[in-house]
């Protein structure tokens, strides 16, 4: 049996990030939610998501650039797809 590809949310707008997490539920993926970059981080680190899709403005205007630049500086997250 297949397993489900991870997908995980970081945004701040909880409507939004819930709105995308049915699209994606329905579609068969697993979804995680995280809605601030501590919560982010920490989701990627626990559990290692297929594709991260970050917004870029939260509780900073540059936490989604800084957390984008940690993961992409990171040998053991480098390789998850972001969008």
């Amino acid at each position: 049996m297949n397993e489900k590809k991870r997908i995980l949310i970081v945004d701040d707008d909880p409507d939004f990030a819930a709105a995308i997490a049915k699209i994606l539920t329905t579609a068969q993926y697993e979804v995680e939610k995280a809605g601030s970059l501590q919560e982010g981080m920490k989701a990627v680190e626990e559990r290692r998501p297929d594709l991260i899709l970050l917004d870029v403005m939260m509780e900073k205007y540059d936490d989604g650039f800084n957390m984008c630049y940690d993961l992409k500086h990171d040998e053991r997250y480098k390789h998850i797809p972001l969008s």
